[in-house]
């Protein structure tokens, strides 16, 4: 346990789901609720007086989408980090999350320690998605020719070597990136692809 506990605000429209995610948050030493919220609204009001570090927020709300809450709350409070709480779990909804500034996505049915996992990942300032899909995605992407010269040159090297074919593990090793730095690279790419 690294001695920090991580404040956590959950925003389901299902009472039971809220329910169920306070509790297996509080039951990990690492990890606080300090509010939940229904809907949107009262997420954009409660989200500021509690400042947690990660808000989970689930993707679809009775008053607009995880994905625009996102963006909503993290123009209010930039260092808050989001994850999208996700019925699918589809290469779409991972890079929606992305778009809208969430560092990834977990689906509904996932494991607890997945969730608990996915929240930590989060609140290090971590990206959570998965790199197959998103380097199989940005290599379908040619528009990216227009903008290479806007890219620094780490992602430029990044995309070459998506073009190309290569796997994540050959890129990490050619661009001799750790897992973290590779994410990062990549995160930086696929947030430039709107």
């Amino acid at each position: 346990m690294s001695g920090r506990v991580f404040r956590v605000f959950l925003v389901d429209d299902d009472a039971v789901v809220r329910h169920a995610l306070h509790a297996l948050v509080d039951r990990d030493g690492e990890l606080e609720v300090v509010g939940h919220a229904a809907s949107g609204k009262e997420a954009l009001a409660q989200v500021p007086v509690c400042d947690p570090d990660v808000a989970l927020l689930d993707d679809g709300l009775p008053d607009g989408s995880g994905y625009d809450l996102c963006r909503d709350l993290r123009s209010q409070t930039p260092a808050l980090q989001c994850l999208i709480f996700t019925s699918f779990g589809l290469r779409n909804e991972m890079l929606d999350a992305l778009h809208a500034g969430a560092s990834g996505c977990i689906v509904r049915n996932a494991r607890a320690a997945d969730v608990l996992g996915a929240i930590k990942t989060a609140a290090a300032g971590d990206f959570l998605f998965d790199t197959g899909v998103a380097t199989a995605w940005l290599a379908g992407q040619e528009d990216f020719l227009d903008i290479s010269s806007t890219l620094t040159q780490p992602e430029n090297e990044l995309l070459r070597l998506i073009a190309a074919g290569h796997t994540d593990r050959q890129i990490a090793s050619q661009m001799r990136y750790d897992d973290k730095t590779f994410r990062a690279c990549l995160f930086g790419l696929i947030t430039k692809a709107r």
